[in-house]
């Protein structure tokens, strides 16, 4: 599977929930493999940070825009590992952030913050 292609799919979806919903994606990272020079990197690790009050209103949200935020369906439909949260998680971002910049062997690993043009 080309991730590339997978996280390229994943942002379509997401701003077209972003016009249908005028709920913004505030920032969005990766890592894992897919940002390593690993030839064939096994899946997408990505992290999405939602306007506030997003929490409230996903669970309305049609498929494919759902699935995105429904972490067993983005996995099976994207082979992505996506987690997100609101901008409630203030400064926890960045503790959330540490966790998940280190290996299972705990050594640190890259995360590529992906800015997105409106």
């Amino acid at each position: 599977m080309d991730f590339y292609d997978v996280l390229e799919r994943v942002l379509e979806i997401l701003q077209q929930h972003k016009r249908a919903t005028y709920r913004a994606l505030q920032r969005l990272f990766i890592w894992g493999s897919f940002v390593t020079d690993k030839l064939f990197p096994r899946d997408l690790d990505v992290f999405l940070l939602m306007q506030e009050g997003f929490d409230r209103e996903f669970s309305v949200l049609a498929p494919p825009q759902r699935y995105i935020f429904e972490h067993e369906s983005a996995r099976l439909l994207f082979e992505a590992d996506i987690f997100w949260a609101t901008e409630a998680i203030g400064a926890a971002v960045t503790s959330w952030l540490s966790v998940y910049q280190l290996t299972r062997d705990m050594e640190q690993r890259g995360i590529v913050e992906v800015i997105l043009d409106d």
